[in-house]
């Protein structure tokens, strides 16, 4: 009876505290979701408390947008698309020549039968187009010297501005380094303008038919602050790079003229080899003739340069605005949230300090 008794008593014992672990454990969840929402209270609370803050950061964010926007130098894009030329005239001369003795003679002095012809010229054009060849050639041509370095120059006095005070300092911290100095520009100072403002890319546009591939044309685009000097100068960048490649076969077709001209004045020359090489010669003569006459030699021009009276830098007014509202209400919220977390590590301190006076 007894133990029957002890075991009921351990019994409910057991339930007992089964019962008080599941309340504690019920009261902790409670007391967790309360503290939780708890929290969350006090942070809109903390939200409510500064709204002045948060419209002062908008109020100086939009300012300090307009204030940049407006002082920011404006930039245009002169955008021009261009082509290869038409077929080689050196080798579309070559393909009537009879056949024989003459077609192996007209290989032999032109080097392969048309290999100075415009079959290669608009691929010297792009690389000659970024380049410290055409740095050269436009350093030579005051007029593109003197558009892209105005301040450095001094119209009234038709000469190159002598350095000031500050422009004495850093030419001396430049010889120091061993870096040239002078007063007026030098080839690296154009070639670097062209490779900051000048960008070449080939259009990514598959081109149909039987040939395939990517699409031949490259597209050709130049930054400035005036978007009809920008049109000017990239035009002058363009017609200069064509004329580099002009010079170049214009040599090599003369060279040739010059040579067929030699063979002629030899008199030990059999009588078919005079006629073909007068038929060469007749034919470099015509090609010549092309060189000089192409308005543009090494390219077609597909799109002439073009830019828009819509600056590309800095971006529109209203995405910058935008950016700066979203980046200010980030650094609020940050702030708010940052603030809770100030006031406890301030009670915290204090309680440290008052156990410490304890």
């Amino acid at each position: 009876m007894a133990e029957a008794l002890g075991a009921g008593s351990i019994r409910r014992d057991e339930g007992n505290l089964h019962r008080s672990r599941n309340a504690q454990a019920s009261r902790g969840t409670g007391d967790e979701e309360a503290f939780d929402w708890a929290k969350l209270r006090g942070f809109f609370g903390e939200l409510k408390r500064y709204w002045g803050l948060l419209g002062l950061i908008l109020v100086l964010a939009v300012a300090i947008t307009v204030v940049n926007y407006a002082v920011s130098p404006k930039a245009y894009s002169a955008v021009a698309v261009l082509g290869p030329p038409g077929p080689s005239p050196t080798g579309s001369l070559l393909s009537g020549i009879g056949g024989g003795s003459t077609a192996s003679l007209a290989s032999r002095v032109l080097g392969g039968g048309g290999s100075a012809g415009k079959s290669d010229s608009y691929q010297d054009f792009q690389q000659v187009l970024p380049s410290t060849r055409l740095a050269q050639t436009l350093l030579n041509r005051d007029q593109f010297v003197q558009s892209v370095f105005a301040g450095r120059w001094d119209a009234e006095a038709h000469q190159w501005k002598r350095p000031g005070a500050l422009g004495k300092f850093k030419a001396t911290i430049k010889t120091y380094l061993g870096i040239p100095v002078g007063e007026q520009p030098t080839v690296d100072d154009v070639d670097r303008f062209l490779d900051s403002r000048l960008k070449v890319s080939k259009t990514s546009q598959a081109s149909g038919g039987l040939l395939g591939g990517l699409s031949p044309y490259v597209q050709v685009s130049f930054a400035y602050s005036d978007p009809q000097q920008a049109e000017r100068l990239l035009s002058q960048i363009l017609s200069e790079t064509d004329q580099i490649i002009r010079d170049d076969q214009r040599r090599n077709v003369k060279a040739r003229i010059n040579f067929l001209r030699g063979e002629l004045a030899r008199e030990a020359l059999a009588v078919d080899e005079r006629t073909a090489l007068i038929a060469i010669l007749s034919d470099q003569e015509h090609v010549l003739a092309m060189i000089e006459a192409d308005q543009h030699f090494a390219t077609t021009w597909i799109i002439p340069p073009y830019a828009s009276q819509t600056p590309t830098s800095p971006s529109s007014l209203g995405r910058s605005l935008a950016v700066a509202m979203f980046i200010s209400l980030l650094l609020f919220l940050g702030l708010v949230y940052s603030s809770l977390y100030v006031e406890r590590i301030h009670r915290l301190i204090h309680r440290f300090r008052a156990k410490d006076r304890a």
